[in-house]
């Protein structure tokens, strides 16, 4: 049995459970079309992906998905923009902020913090900007947590 932890005062989920039941596709739902930035505990990077790809799929809702991996080789379904290569060239506060004035479109985004994106000098500089352009409050934010 897998078992998945989400975070988020607002709904009071504490635990997801593998395959998904109903109720926690519902609020699985809910948090994906509700702005704001979510955070949710998985076992795994697959774990996790399989449950962003499942509700993306069902949902059917967003048109420009973009996401944070190191992994240059997922299979996104959709034509989901991987900005890990993008923002690890943006080593100054000034390079983050032009990447979100010439470049930000998206409508939903998901990141990975893996240890190795956890250590990027430039994700504090990301979360910062996300405020400063009010990006959290536009769009669902999914940070995609790993329990060790």
């Amino acid at each position: 049995m897998n078992v998945e932890r989400i975070k988020e005062p607002s709904n009071g989920m504490d635990e997801v459970t593998m395959p998904l039941s109903e109720d926690t596709i519902l609020k699985l739902h809910h948090m994906f079309t509700t702005v704001g930035v979510h955070t949710i505990q998985v076992k795994n990077v697959v774990e996790g992906r399989r449950i962003v790809h499942a509700i993306l799929d069902s949902l059917q809702w967003y048109h420009e998905i973009a996401y944070i991996s190191e992994d240059s080789r997922i299979d996104f379904q959709r034509d989901a923009k991987n900005l890990f290569s993008e923002l690890d060239r943006c080593e100054t506060e000034a390079m983050i902020s032009d990447f979100f004035i010439s470049h930000f479109h998206y409508d939903f985004l998901y990141i990975e913090a893996t240890p190795t994106i956890k250590q990027k000098k430039w994700l504090p500089l990301f979360k910062e900007q996300l405020k400063v352009f009010h990006i959290d409050v536009m769009m669902p934010v999914l940070v995609l947590e790993y329990v060790v």
